[in-house]
């Protein structure tokens, strides 16, 4: 009798420990999504300019357990908000916009390589490869 209330009173059940594990799994993925709009929200602070479509592309060379792999993305912001265009990157970008709200177009520096980007379904299009 005085065994099982002490292992009643101190040790877990499973169902217990799934459902803690269950809330920390719920936590860690709170906590992360925290994470990527913060890092959004610094990029916006840092690199937006009032009123101007601007932007960037990066290319990132992530090692890790897996391997080499190359990231290539492009950032525009305009109105305050990030759009992110995964598998793009242009050289020294210009972008500029017309008569369409969520369309910008984009250029490399020189001018040799043209995109279409959608800023509602962050897809891009790829118009004009120059010589």
């Amino acid at each position: 009798m005085f065994l099982r209330k002490y292992i009643d009173k101190n040790f877990a059940t499973k169902d217990e420990i799934e459902n803690v594990t269950s809330k920390i799994g719920r936590l860690e993925d709170g906590i992360n999504a925290l994470s990527k709009e913060n890092e959004s929200l610094k990029r916006i602070l840092k690199f937006y300019a009032h009123g101007d479509l601007c932007g960037f592309s990066e290319n990132a060379e992530l090692f890790g357990w897996s391997g080499y792999r190359l990231e290539r993305k492009t950032y525009v912001y305009k109105n305050g908000e990030e759009y992110i265009f995964d598998g793009l990157y242009i050289e020294n970008p210009n972008f500029a916009q017309e008569n369409k709200e969520n369309v910008v177009y984009a250029s490399s520096g020189d001018g040799k390589y043209k995109y279409v980007l959608d800023l509602v379904n962050k897809t891009f299009i790829e118009i004009s490869v120059g010589k």
